[in-house]
């Protein structure tokens, strides 16, 4: 379950630019949510706040009953790793492991054997087609998360959507 109770962001500069006013939300597993806008009304601020990344200026952010706020960096990258996957519109992978390496890479930071690895490795990467395009390896390298959220921050031109006419 993830709960946002009044979140709210701004950020300062030479003025000081509300993004998030009061963001009150529930999803139970299983829910599917799009956050569609313009570009800089805060969608990826709003995901960057899901995932702790980024503190709110107000307001609390619950994920399995757990206050966000409360977590160390540590227990925050824990719980990323376990619980959430990201697909950003950077496609974060590295550049000098190949793309086996690349999908395997979370299953080792989440304690699985290596026995465990490849086959599971091999079964991700047929499910989204094999092959070198970034979109698909990121998304792969999520796909072997325990049961959690997935965030995706693409935007329409990276995702190969054409605009309307």
């Amino acid at each position: 379950m993830l709960s946002l109770r009044n979140v709210s962001k701004s950020y300062s500069g030479p003025r000081r630019k509300t993004v998030l006013r009061d963001i009150s939300l529930e999803l139970a597993a299983g829910e599917y949510v799009a956050v569609m806008g313009e570009s800089g009304i805060g969608k990826s601020t709003l995901l960057n706040l899901i995932a702790g990344l980024d503190r709110p200026d107000g307001g609390e952010i619950l994920l399995d009953g757990r206050n966000l706020a409360e977590l160390d960096d540590d227990a925050l990258t824990e719980l990323r790793r376990s619980h959430l996957g990201f697909v950003f519109q950077a496609f974060h992978v590295l550049p000098y492991l190949s793309v086996a390496q690349n999908v395997a890479l979370p299953l080792v930071l989440n304690g699985l054997r290596d026995g465990e690895i490849a086959p599971r490795v091999a079964a991700m990467l047929a499910s989204v087609g094999l092959g070198r395009d970034r979109r698909r390896i990121n998304l792969t390298t999520k796909l072997g998360r325990p049961a959690g959220a997935l965030q995706s921050d693409i935007g329409a031109g990276a995702s190969g959507a054409q605009p309307a006419l």
